[in-house]
């Protein structure tokens, strides 16, 4: 489990475009196996307003929260001692945003894409796969074919050999 505590300045922006200061943050498994981060935050007056926060309620006697969000929102742009950034792609309370929604988007888009390409791998293998039985057959009809040419051929030779044979005498 990773544990990361702050000891200079280390912020947050949400996807709405709102900040906060984040003091302590961890990667952590809810109930259901889902990786989270665990963040302890200091909302920005932004925050507080729109969401209508209030000390000895949401927020601890400092201001101060403890948040969760899925770990595939979280972005840690840059994460050092002294210098910290996060991105999060929802808003405050882990509500989609236009950005989260147009990224969910394109992610249902790849998946879609990944589905058809490896639909278009199995078409391409089993293309090969009956290329190769033709081929193959092919092989077979021509080996056969030149057999009978080469039979044929023989035959017009004994047939000549004999003929000459025959006015010779």
């Amino acid at each position: 489990m990773e544990t990361f505590q702050s000891f200079g300045t280390h912020f947050i922006e949400y996807a709405d475009g709102t900040f906060a200061e984040y003091f302590k943050k961890k990667i952590n498994f809810d109930d259901d196996g889902n990786k989270k981060y665990i963040i302890w935050l200091k909302p920005g007056r932004d925050i507080i307003s729109m969401f209508d926060l209030k000390v000895g309620e949401q927020l601890n006697q400092y201001g101060i929260v403890e948040k969760s969000y899925n770990f595939e929102d979280v972005h840690i742009c840059r994460d050092d001692p002294t210098f910290g950034r996060i991105w999060i792609e929802t808003d405050y309370d882990g509500n989609p945003t236009t950005f989260s929604m147009r990224n969910d988007q394109f992610k249902e888009t790849i998946k879609n894409l990944r589905k058809e390409n490896n639909t278009l791998k199995a078409m391409v293998a089993s293309a090969h796969e009956e290329l190769k039985k033709v081929m193959t057959s092919k092989k077979e009809w021509m080996r056969g074919a030149v057999g009978i040419i080469d039979e044929a051929l023989k035959v017009r030779k004994n047939i000549r050999t004999e003929g000459e044979e025959l006015e010779q005498p």
